[in-house]
């Protein structure tokens, strides 16, 4: 008997499922299909023999075969490496199992929404403000026991992260050298770390349904530079006035860099700052191309005020080493 099909949908069959699974599987409902950047998902509502329980899970077939290994891989380490840190109210998903042969990975399904819709929500009139802040302030507080578990430890691995921000900053934005010194700013890049990656549960628990598959080094900033773009381009795509959406953006970027700095060693300097509002600005500046005429007049608040704070700490960084 072979699972429901949808033109997505390959040739997965029951036989696969209990296989990963290691149970047997009687069937499976197809509930929904949706799509990712780098894999195609279906949630399906599942019934095993061994048990009068029935659960949903979430099939994760993945464009490139060869990557439903790595991911599994590293959602089990996320997932250990989360719960040895004990941060309350926050859980990291662990994989149910997974096919090598058809290259998927089944994971169970989490009821509840998305942060990036309840960041969305919070900014038109929601009364949850203040419960938000605090998942944001998780999450930046994750980001940074994360960098502070990987961190570069050799030459080679500071270099290629060095040329690496050089060449992504250099040609749009007039570089400043004074951060490509911090090399204790080193750590593995957790990749496409954002709101979208993080659901809310009924009971108010943060869960990680996404685990980092990037291998290389780079500087702290392109990750927390990334998840404060994501920020911004969720409120891009609100109703909200101007000085308003740029008020409630400013309001929680500041609680992720709060939540990252608190776990950071030192917390973050000034020179810090610097180097995170070059990065986004460079992420900006490169959305601008790609823009309709209304959306450059959101982007081009924070663009203008991050390029303000840059020449401002510029100033200041240069009279305090005269």
């Amino acid at each position: 008997m072979k699972v429901t099909k949808t033109p997505l949908q390959a040739n997965i069959t029951l036989d696969d499922l209990s296989e990963a699974m290691s149970r047997h599987i009687r069937s499976a409902r197809l509930i929904s299909t949706w799509k990712s950047r780098t894999s195609i998902l279906f949630r399906y509502h599942l019934v095993a023999n061994d048990s009068c329980i029935t659960d949903d899970a979430v099939i994760k077939l993945a464009k490139e075969s060869d990557v439903a290994p790595l991911f599994f891989r590293s959602m089990q380490n996320i997932a250990e490496f989360v719960d040895s840190l004990s941060i309350p109210n926050f859980e990291c998903l662990r994989p149910l199992g997974m096919c090598r042969k058809k290259g998927f990975v089944v994971m169970p399904y989490v009821q509840g929404e998305g942060l990036d819709v309840l960041i969305k929500n919070s900014c038109l009139g929601d009364d949850r403000e203040a419960i938000v802040d605090n998942y944001i302030e998780l999450a930046g507080t994750l980001l940074g026991y994360y960098h502070q578990r990987f961190p570069a430890v050799d030459d080679a691995q500071i270099k290629e992260a060095q040329s690496d921000l050089e060449t992504r900053l250099c040609d749009t934005l007039p570089f400043d050298h004074n951060f490509a010194c911090n090399t204790h700013r080193v750590a593995r890049s957790y990749g496409d770390y954002h709101p979208g990656h993080l659901i809310v549960t009924k009971n108010r628990k943060l869960v990680l349904i996404d685990p980092p598959l990037s291998e290389t080094f780079t500087f702290i900033y392109r990750d927390i530079s990334w998840f404060c773009y994501w920020l911004l381009f969720l409120f891009l795509r609100t109703k909200l006035f101007l000085s308003n959406y740029y008020k409630a953006y400013t309001r929680i970027r500041a609680r992720f860099l709060k939540g990252y700095s608190g776990v950071l060693s030192g917390g973050l300097t000034a020179i810090d700052r610097l180097a995170i509002d070059y990065c986004e600005a460079f992420l900006i500046q490169r959305c601008l191309r790609k823009c309709s005429f209304w959306q450059r007049l959101y982007y081009l608040l924070p663009l203008t005020h991050r390029l303000r704070q840059l020449q401002t700490t510029n100033l200041y960084l240069e009279t305090k080493q005269k």
